[in-house]
């Protein structure tokens, strides 16, 4: 839309860049792209989308190598699939690796009740698509990758699994 900054993304070693698309503007509906993430030559994002009646929360990882799409995936899967709704809720951690792996923490509408956020953490890698974690105890922004070890705080305790 007017006034939507354009975001690319490149590697030194193709020395060329690909449109990825516009980011997202704050405080406005429609949609965008938030939360880049780099790993290595990935290029992890959320994709948003919201109107009146429609919500999209997707995280892309794109290989700025060959500006390929490895995955394009919805923030999570609600209990009550939708056609109004894709994901769960936006992403507020993103992580990914340098071979395409992705992890994240999204917040689940869905789940929250009243004023009580409730989160996911989910990953994709080598082993297939899983939810690792979700409460109400998640802190959202612990996320971290070291290597291949992921970690995040649920209930006050540090909690790991390996991103292979």
């Amino acid at each position: 839309g007017a006034g939507q900054e354009e975001v690319f993304g490149c590697t030194y070693a193709k020395r060329r860049s690909y449109a990825i698309g516009s980011r997202l503007a704050l405080g406005s509906g429609g949609g965008g792209l938030d939360r880049f993430t780099l790993g290595g030559p990935m290029l992890a994002y959320e994709s948003r989308f919201t109107s009146q009646t429609d919500d999209s929360w997707q995280l892309v990882v794109v290989d700025l190598n060959s500006g390929i799409v490895l995955h394009a995936v919805p923030t999570g899967i609600p209990v009550g699939p939708s056609e109004h709704y894709e994901g769960v809720g936006p992403a507020v951690a993103i992580v990914v690796k340098g071979d395409g792996s992705i992890a994240w923490i999204a917040e689940d509408f869905e789940r929250a009740s009243g004023a009580q956020e409730y989160y996911d953490v989910e990953a994709i890698d080598h082993s297939g698509s899983r939810l690792l974690a979700s409460g109400t105890n998640i802190k959202p922004h612990s996320l971290k990758l070291v290597r291949s070890s992921l970690r995040w705080e649920q209930g006050g305790k540090l909690m790991s699994t390996t991103l292979r």
